[in-house]
């Protein structure tokens, strides 16, 4: 059975090989976040490509704050952080 789990994607370009650290826009509490859940919840009840259980589940995951979160290093960054 699939779950839902939906995955949260947040670019980071890095012109000097340094690391990167998570994304602020995955803070609990931060209105990035939050704005990052609903435009994905609009992008999955918008979605008629997946089936109606799965973005179901997928909305009742992100209201629940159920996600993982992925903040990728581009350009010179050394690492990208997976959540």
């Amino acid at each position: 059975m699939l779950s839902g789990r939906v995955t949260l994607w947040d670019a980071k370009f890095r012109s000097n090989p340094v690391r990167i650290r998570p994304s602020t826009t995955f803070a609990p509490g931060s209105k990035p976040l939050s704005n990052a859940i609903n435009e994905a919840i609009r992008e999955i009840r918008n979605n008629t490509t997946l089936p109606p259980n799965i973005r179901n589940k997928a909305i009742q995951n992100l209201q629940l704050r159920i996600y993982n979160s992925r903040t990728v290093g581009m350009g010179a960054a050394k690492n990208s952080v997976l959540r």
